[in-house]
């Protein structure tokens, strides 16, 4: 379930970003809530690992915390991610992707404010497909419906977050790369 659910949140972080870059958006910092409605288990695994890495040493903690930051990715609780777009990336549409390797995306439609996307991911098996719904340049949900390989079965696993711009500065946070979206 643990892999599971960092492959899914792995590929929802990827086609948010993605799907970021068909539509206008401020350039800085971004703050991602994600949420499970289906899946109360996850809030408990979450909240279990927020622990651990509470208990660890202070400089094991550190240690993680810059390698996550190095990846453009700050979380304190496991459901809260900020991430940075630089003016760069905002300017060209070029904006961050952060993909799990055997993870692709591909935009499947999109209007002034919405968009629909879709992925597919191979280890485990999963893939799903959904809609993302812009207000304004600093503000957007995103529904995402799943299917799951957990033990052999497929399973639906749904998918919200909700995305608001923050600030124009960074801080130490620096950019995720920028790939591909999988078109």
């Amino acid at each position: 379930m643990r892999a599971c659910s960092r492959t899914v949140f792995g590929a929802f972080v990827g086609l948010w970003m993605a799907c970021v870059q068909a539509q206008t958006v401020r350039p800085g910092l971004w703050e991602v809530t994600t949420k499970f409605p289906d899946h109360p288990e996850l809030e408990r695994v979450r909240a279990e690992a927020v622990q651990r890495f509470k208990e660890l040493p202070l400089e094991a903690r550190r240690v993680i915390q810059e390698a996550m930051r190095e990846r453009g990715v700050h979380t304190d609780d496991g459901m809260t991610s900020r991430v940075c777009i630089s003016r760069e990336m905002a300017e060209r549409a070029e904006l961050p992707v952060r993909s799990e390797a055997g993870c692709t995306s591909v935009i499947a439609g999109r209007t002034a404010k919405t968009m629909k996307v879709k992925f597919t991911c191979v280890d485990p098996p999963s893939s799903g497909e959904g809609v993302v719904t812009f207000q304004g340049p600093e503000r957007y949900t995103m529904r995402l419906v799943t299917e799951n390989g957990i033990d052999g079965q497929r399973q639906p696993f749904v998918i919200e977050a909700a995305g608001r711009w923050l600030s124009a500065e960074c801080g130490g946070l620096k950019p995720l790369s920028t790939l591909p979206t999988g078109k």
